[in-house]
């Protein structure tokens, strides 16, 4: 689509105001940590009032709702692409977006119209308004709850059949939890991410993650520890669901397709339970395309953009580095504040020729300290250098890099997503509705 200056103008305008929500001071789940289960009870309560006030959306929509520590985002789209493919009319929300907002919103093949998504924001702003005038208890609703009802509301305008809804953090107290049902709960993976906000144990973010099982929910679970396991299993019998199946279950019997992963098993399993034919499933999983995920931007020398955070992801990413053949392998790497930045420089360190310490440009969270990731790598040995600018510091690589070397982009989704705009600028994003 074309979009004149002036629609452009007013998409930037209604973004700016929704970003900037962010600086009102409120309780919000995802930074008033470990506050008492009870007190909890507030963020699913005021985001229930901000859908009651935009016609409740969420009554209108059929949910196949996905929480896990990796592995969220893959699996949301592979089954949102699969139900598209199949003539299904889905759409999915994930977060955060990689370049670009709209990213957040697709339906179908195509992200949200940046005009529909203009419109739809400044409907909530006059709902926040009356909000506000009206003195609703709880304060108002956070960034991420808002946009959780923004997506819900389009859906709802488009006629979406299904929705594949991505989590935030956790489960069980997470804005997304606020859906009345779930035709199926999936949980990816259980390890340690969010650990301030979700518990220091397995058990314990386990436990937060599988709260999204509600009465009736079919639940597939992918590879779990049998602790993790343990713990499923329990609160998907107290919450009475339907049936559980695990990707491959404590007594090692092996429930997957032969060749599968686990988030492909979990979208195959998915698509089957609601009847959908073969056919598609594999030109689904086929046809899904991931942004930041293990992705090949350039060639000569290779640049790879991969949005691992957290070691397990960091794990996963590094096991496919070493399949490949460069003569050096260059490292970007920048962090939020709060990750385990030790381990994931640990892991780093013996695969990387040299490693430029960035941080994101995003200025709702805060970057890792540059000076703890230097001393993480010193005590590895490892040949580093620091850039505060992330742009710079692609630059610099690009220019040292031989056509056989490869560029590793990681560590933050925000840092990938700022520099994935050299290939993709947000503009392109926004004619195109789509991330390529």
């Amino acid at each position: 689509m074309t979009l004149n200056p002036e629609q452009i103008s007013e998409y930037r305008s209604a973004i700016q105001f929704l970003d900037s929500l962010a600086n009102i001071e409120r309780d919000e789940y995802m930074r008033n940590l470990r506050v008492e289960k009870q007190d909890k009870h507030i963020f699913l309560a005021r985001t229930q009032k901000l859908l009651d006030l935009l016609d409740n959306p969420e009554k209108k929509l059929q949910f196949i709702h996905v929480a896990g520590t990796s592995g969220k985002g893959s699996t949301t789209r592979m089954i949102q692409t699969i139900l598209t493919t199949a003539g299904k009319k889905t759409g999915c929300f994930t977060s955060p977006f990689i370049s670009c907002p709209i990213e957040k919103i697709p339906v179908g093949e195509q992200h949200i119209d940046p005009v529909a998504i203009t419109t739809l924001i400044w409907q909530i702003r006059d709902t926040l308004n009356l909000w506000l005038e009206e003195g609703i208890q709880g304060g108002l609703p956070s960034h991420f709850e808002i946009w959780l009802a923004l997506a819900l509301k389009h859906f709802a305008n488009e006629g979406c059949e299904y929705v594949v809804l991505e989590t935030g953090a956790g489960g069980e107290f997470d804005a997304s939890n606020v859906i009345p049902h779930k035709e199926l709960a999936l949980i990816t993976s259980i390890s340690f991410d969010h650990t301030d906000l979700l518990g220091d144990t397995i058990e314990e973010i386990a436990q937060a993650k599988a709260g999204i099982i509600s009465p009736g929910s079919t639940v597939l679970v992918g590879k779990v520890n049998e602790k993790a396991a343990e713990v499923i299993k329990k609160i998907a019998t107290e919450n009475k669901a339907a049936s559980i199946q695990f990707f491959s279950d404590t007594e090692g019997e092996s429930t997957q397709t032969p060749g599968r992963t686990s988030n492909e098993w979990l979208a195959t399993q998915t698509a089957k339970h609601l009847g959908i034919n073969s056919t598609y499933i594999e030109a689904g999983i086929r046809a899904t395309q991931l942004p930041a995920t293990l992705e090949t931007v350039q060639q000569n020398p290779r640049v790879i953009l991969d949005g691992a955070h957290n070691p397990e992801k960091m794990k996963e990413l590094l096991a496919f580095i070493k399949k490949l053949t460069a003569k050096q392998v260059y490292f970007i790497v920048g962090f939020k504040s709060g990750k385990d930045v030790q381990t994931m420089v640990h892991q780093i360190a013996p695969h990387a020729d040299h490693i430029t310490i960035t941080r994101f440009l995003e200025t709702a969270f805060k970057s890792a300290d540059t000076a703890e990731i230097a001393d993480a790598l010193t005590r590895e040995n490892a040949t580093f250098s620091i850039d505060l600018d992330p742009h710079h510091a692609l630059e610099i690589a690009l220019s040292k890099a031989s056509p056989e070397d490869t560029i590793m982009v990681t560590g933050s989704l925000y840092l990938v997503g700022e520099l994935r705009k050299r290939w993709y600028s947000e503009e392109r994003i926004l004619a195109n509705r789509s991330a390529f």
